[in-house]
């Protein structure tokens, strides 16, 4: 487990947190001084650094500023009853880099476990370090520009007044609402506190000023100083290269190519550096596996022979390592056989191209398994009008492997909604309808038409907001919200809140949709995605196949080797199906020891020699039961979509075929008649 070094000088809530953290199986030491927790590191390194804000001989804050100077990657959760300003929050997450920032007080048994669950995921995301200051720099050099079009908002709407119609002063003075609140949520979450602050005043200046009568002019001098006290709060800009900002744009890919070929090697690296896609080579299965198991791969290219061996189990070995279980991957090979076609297909490949390969289709081919990983990857709708915020949000999301699209209004929300269909909605409460009507209720509106749909009512929503008053969380919740967070944003709580969101809906939607013996789709979700792959295949005159497989004598198992043995074989015969298939095939338990799976993109011949493989491993797996150990074979009808004009018809001539093979004999795939 975790090293953790407990800095404070409250020795009863030290001991407290040290015991809880201790019972949980981390180690830790502790340090009631600056001095104290010097020599402590001098010693041993540590995980994590728990920091009191206020200690005998130094504050938090400045203990922490000299301890960057020597180690900027040691990880740090702020604990203190002081430091609550924005100004502080903004110095220790933009210039300290701290994980976590705790305010007490706190219970300290709630606050190990919150820390367990931190030292349980992987150090702060490199964006943190890397590339926030560079969007950082960028919303700088963009800041003044945004604070003259805010004054010019307020001018504007100060100069209608007394002179033009209700409606048009009301548009006016939204309009100058609207960019103030913007400016106060997303300056304060790129690192200028003050400049958020002096917007936040704008803002409740301006917020509900009758439209009827002239404001006095103290207002509009209040007006007055707030703009001058952003201007004066806000940064010199400094300019970022242009490959920086390129950079910055491009979130890049990462595939393995494992081949011993130096030739093929060289070709692919000079391809890889004038792409956006990072290449990884290894020449060897031990650096295959070595490479997945330690890096955030998003496809392999895997050459049929390496090193004098088939590489299809080292396939599958990949495909075994912990998160990998849907890994892309596509085969490259000399040899163009049916055979070793088939075999690459039912090894789970997406693509198999031939020997020499085009640098063209190379490129193509390792982008499309970069997508291909991605759309497995959780996907977020950012609906934000701000593009600076959402420059932030999606970076910070990517970063993390989260896909994320955005929506600048109610309107293209909804849309978004209809086509992309994404996991979670990252929602400000204060959001245009739509082209030409601004309110401060469209976050809100959103969140309750989505409650209302039962298309969208599963989907999560957190909304995103800089009023942190208790009546617009009550009405956030009372729209039907899931969490509700304030900015300026901290970006480790963004990506927390988001993730927890995340892993809570795939929970239920697991439970929902996967059959909990196999780990396969239940025939509900299998049946509808069949339909819509059915439906795309139909629209690009692609082919599509069908394997229905029953198990045989699945009924003498139950009876001769028990109902437990039953389950083994289920549970064995759906994780050997989840890792023989290409990533976008669809596999599901179509009931009782009957399961099924689609082919999209190939015709019935190859979906029966890949099914007929399937049937060789699974006579090999061994299983026990309470007259010792046996094994089991199943039939199969294979059919494909040029045979059937719908599904259920798809589904009838698979069933037939599979009913004829258990009339000839079982064990068998029956791809005819």
């Amino acid at each position: 487990m975790s090293r953790l070094l407990l800095i404070d000088d409250d020795a009863e809530f030290r001991h407290t947190l040290a015991s809880a953290l201790r019972d949980l199986g981390h180690t830790v030491v502790e340090a009631g001084r600056a001095a104290d927790a010097d020599a402590e590191l001098a010693r041993a390194s540590v995980d994590l650094c728990v920091l009191d804000g206020l200690l005998p001989d130094a504050t938090g804050l400045e203990w922490l500023a000299r301890r960057r100077g020597a180690d900027d990657k040691l990880r740090v959760a702020f604990v203190s009853a002081y430091w609550r300003d924005a100004a502080s929050r903004s110095r220790l997450q933009h210039e300290l880099w701290v994980d976590m920032i705790f305010v007490k007080p706190i219970d300290p048994l709630y606050l190990a476990h919150e820390l367990d669950s931190t030292l349980a995921s992987p150090s702060p995301s490199p964006v943190l370090r890397d590339h926030l200051p560079e969007l950082r720099s960028r919303y700088a050099a963009n800041l003044p520009g945004r604070i003259d079009a805010a004054e010019a908002a307020v001018d504007r709407a100060h100069a209608l007044f007394g002179k033009a119609a209700s409606a048009a002063v009301g548009s006016a003075v939204a309009d100058a609402v609207h960019l103030a609140h913007r400016l106060r949520g997303t300056a304060g979450s790129y690192g200028f506190p003050a400049v958020s602050l002096a917007f936040g005043r704008l803002e409740s200046l301006l917020r509900g000023l009758p439209v009827d009568a002239e404001p006095p002019s103290e207002l509009w001098d209040a007006a007055t100083t707030a703009l001058k006290d952003a201007r004066a709060a806000g940064p010199v800009p400094r300019p970022m290269g242009i490959d920086a900002a390129r950079a910055l744009g491009a979130h890049r890919g990462r595939v393995l190519l494992l081949d011993d070929d130096p030739d093929f090697l060289r070709l692919v690296a000079a391809i890889a550096a004038r792409s956006a896609i990072e290449v990884i080579p290894a020449t060897s299965e031990k650096d295959a596996i070595a490479i997945c198991a330690t890096l955030p791969v998003d496809g392999a290219i895997v050459d049929v022979n390496v090193e004098g061996r088939g590489t299809y189990p080292v396939v599958r070995k990949l495909r075994a390592l912990p998160g990998r279980e849907r890994l892309p991957v596509a085969f490259v090979s000399a040899d163009n056989s049916v055979a070793t076609r088939a075999a690459a297909a039912h090894a789970g490949a997406v693509r198999f191209l031939d020997k020499p390969v085009e640098p063209d289709l190379l490129v193509e081919l390792a982008n499309e398994l970069v997508s291909l990983a991605r759309r497995n990857h959780s996907r977020v709708l950012i609906v934000d009008d701000d593009p600076d915020y959402v420059q932030l949000a999606s970076t910070l999301l990517g970063d993390a492997g989260i896909e994320s699209i955005s929506a600048g209004s109610v309107d293209a929300a909804l849309n978004e909604l209809d086509v992309r269909r994404p996991d979670l909605v990252l929602c400000d409460l204060y959001l245009p309808m739509g082209d030409d009507d601004v309110r401060a209720v469209g976050g809100l509106d959103l969140c309750r038409t989505m409650r209302l749909s039962p298309r969208y009512d599963d989907i999560p929503v957190v909304l995103v907001t800089a009023r942190p008053d208790v009546a617009s969380r009550l009405e956030a919740f009372r729209a039907g919200a899931d969490d509700y967070v304030v900015k300026p944003v901290i970006p480790e709580e963004l990506l927390a809140r988001v993730r927890v969101r995340l892993d809570r809906a795939h929970l239920i939607r697991r439970a929902a949709e996967i059959d909990p013996t196999t780990g396969l789709m239940v025939r509900r979700a299998f049946a509808r995605q069949l339909a819509s792959a059915l439906s795309e295949a139909r629209r690009h005159g692609r082919p599509l196949s069908v394997a229905l497989i029953d198990l045989d004598h699945f009924k003498g198992v139950n009876d001769t080797q028990g109902h437990l043995a039953g389950d083994r074989v289920l549970e064995g015969i759906g994780a050997l199906m989840r890792r023989s298939f290409r990533v976008y095939d669809i596999v599901g338990r179509w009931g009782g020891e009957e399961l099924v799976v689609a082919f999209p993109g190939e015709a019935r011949q190859v979906a029966a020699v890949v099914t007929e493989r399937l049937l060789a491993e699974t006579r090999e797996l061994a299983f026990e039961g309470d007259k010792g150990t046996f094994s089991v074979t199943f039939t199969a009808g294979v059919a494909s979509s040029d045979e059937a004009p719908t599904l259920e018809a798809l589904m009838t001539i698979t069933d037939r075929r599979l009913y004829l093979g258990k009339r000839q004999g079982r064990a068998r795939v029956v791809r005819d008649g």
